[in-house]
């Protein structure tokens, strides 16, 4: 039997799918078709509710804190943006203030790529910087809401703009941390929706979302952004070759032209920002501060550098454990490591959506859904081997995952075989309920949100003073290097509170020495906290 024929006579729905019937009909109501067949206002729809949803889901919880390594680092950058500067020159007490993933020489500057940064940068200005993500987020679900509307018919793009809002966007830590991934999901959905759009009917503003996608996806995930454009681009290529030739001056005039000049005005502009930060065009900050701090071996064909004499203790056990001894790790048990971030990367990127995908046969695929399996497939790959392998650094294809799983949920609800397709397509979609209601947590958890509300509120009991503040951080034995303290603003001389660590009793001097209209507290951690007026003494 066809996919698309008829069930044999006498075969009535199951007692299932029969059970089922009222959900199903949801699909077939009136006001749905009506909406579905409303682009602009689905897009609409969804940006706006992905910042309703942030801003609700914030006031319920509270606004987000900084906790992770990487979220001070991206929120330096966004400070330094709005600062107006690309970088900050190197402080003069520059080893007191020496952190996770922040260069400090020869300029004192995040080591990430500039696109989340840009996006704090904005929700600074605005009062504060979560006010970026959750813009970034409403940007995501909106674009990749444009992009389904290109690939899937009106109903299903109408039910993937919603999979947006939910999966990805306010209550994961995509929208409530500052760790990114929405940038990156934004930047895919407009290379790939513009791409679609262009084979029905080129047009100028076509080239520039493809041209500003392809930025977005190279100022926050270059690797992976590149992987996911690339085959977007050789398609593009083969459309051009494949035209007349009055056809082809149109899609390079209207497409390849506005592309061409964005990505140039792209590469153009984190040169110099290279050239800023690390005194090279060519030399990513990223780099820099891996050489520096021989933090390399992110791939397991890749050789660790050695532990090299850190000035202090912190920074060489996050290289001797959260390094070597992690990627060692992952080398002896390489199967079991792979398939514990398969499970993470699909429990956020796909959740019951998964079983969808298996609906879509390569007989059945055509060459248009075989696009995203090669795309989803490589960058997926890719990310499977790197250390980490967190799904923001897989955000470049998000929309392309939905697009598969949209489309698999459309071949099962057409179905007519033994297994009821369209009893089994609304099984997973109700299957997302308990997904999204207790799916856990990626980062975070009870000692992450601890840590965060300890320095938050230790800052902000200072900041009430109204003084100026130096703490200096003394670190214990049973102390976890996750939960880092000493982080600064760009420009550390005119912030209210200051951290350093400490470091020798001359040393100390020196640093008290330079800060000496500043009130100086010493800052105990050792599994809990203790804040008191400093006293020369030991380190």
């Amino acid at each position: 039997m066809s996919a698309n024929s008829s069930p044999s006579p006498g075969r009535g729905p199951s007692r299932l799918g029969r059970l089922l019937q009222p959900v199903q009909a949801l699909g077939s109501h009136r006001w749905i078709e009506l909406l579905a067949n409303r682009p602009p206002l689905v897009i609409g729809l969804a940006g706006i509710s992905a910042f309703v949803g942030c801003v609700v889901y914030a006031l319920l919880n509270g606004i987000p804190q900084p906790a992770v390594h990487d979220e001070f680092s991206y929120l330096l950058a966004g400070d330094t943006f709005a600062s107006g500067r690309l970088t900050n020159p190197t402080h003069p007490m520059w080893r007191h203030f020496e952190t996770f993933h922040v260069l400090q020489q020869p300029t004192y500057a995040s080591k990430y790529p500039p696109g989340q940064g840009a996006f704090l940068a904005l929700g600074q200005i605005l009062g504060h910087p979560i006010l970026g993500v959750w813009l970034s987020v409403a940007l995501m679900a909106a674009g990749i809401s444009w992009m389904l509307y290109q690939w899937v018919p009106p109903k299903w793009a109408l039910l993937g703009s919603f999979l947006a809002v939910v999966q990805f966007g306010f209550p994961t830590y995509w929208g409530q941390s500052y760790l990114g991934g929405a940038v990156a999901a934004l930047g895919g959905a407009l290379v790939y929706g513009s791409l679609r759009a262009t084979a029905d009917e080129p047009r100028v503003c076509h080239g520039f979302l493809f041209g500003t996608g392809a930025m977005l996806l190279a100022t926050t995930r270059p690797l992976e952004g590149m992987l996911a454009s690339l085959p977007a681009g050789l398609v593009l290529v083969r459309k051009l070759l494949d035209r007349e030739r009055q056809d082809r001056v149109q899609l390079t005039g209207r497409v390849f032209l506005p592309a061409t000049l964005i990505v140039i005005a792209t590469v153009g502009g984190l040169a110099y920002q290279n050239w800023r930060v690390t005194g090279d065009p060519f030399r990513l900050p990223y780099q820099a501060y891996n050489e520096a701090y021989h933090m390399g071996a992110h791939f397991p064909w890749q050789k660790p550098s050695p532990v090299m004499n850190y000035r202090h203790k912190e920074l060489s056990d996050f290289k001797r454990v959260w390094i070597l001894e992690r990627t060692e790790a992952q080398r002896e048990h390489l199967a079991l490591a792979l398939l514990f971030k398969f499970l993470r990367l699909q429990n956020f990127l796909l959740g019951p959506g998964l079983v969808a995908l298996f609906a879509i046969s390569a007989r059945m695929a055509g060459r248009w859904i075989a696009l995203p399996i090669v795309s989803s497939a490589v960058v997926g790959g890719v990310v499977l081997l790197t250390k980490g392998a967190y799904p923001h650094y897989a955000a470049p294809v998000t929309g392309l995952l939905l697009v598969l799983v949209l489309e698999g949920l459309r071949r099962l609800n057409a179905s007519r075989q033994q297994i009821h397709g369209p009893t089994l397509a609304t099984i997973i979609l109700l299957a997302y309920v308990p997904y999204l209601a207790f799916r856990p947590s990626i980062f975070g958890g009870p000692l992450a949100e601890s840590f965060a509300k300890e320095r938050t509120r230790i800052d902000q009991s200072l900041h009430a003073t109204h003084g100026d503040d130096l703490v200096i951080v003394r670190y214990g034995e049973s102390h976890n290097f996750h939960q880092e303290w000493v982080y600064n603003r760009a420009v550390i001389d005119s912030a209210a509170v200051v951290w350093a660590r400490e470091m020798s009793p001359e040393e100390n001097r020196e640093l008290i020495g330079y800060f000496e209209e500043r009130r100086v507290w010493l800052l105990e951690v050792n599994g809990s906290t203790r804040l008191r007026p400093y006293l020369e003494g030991p380190s």
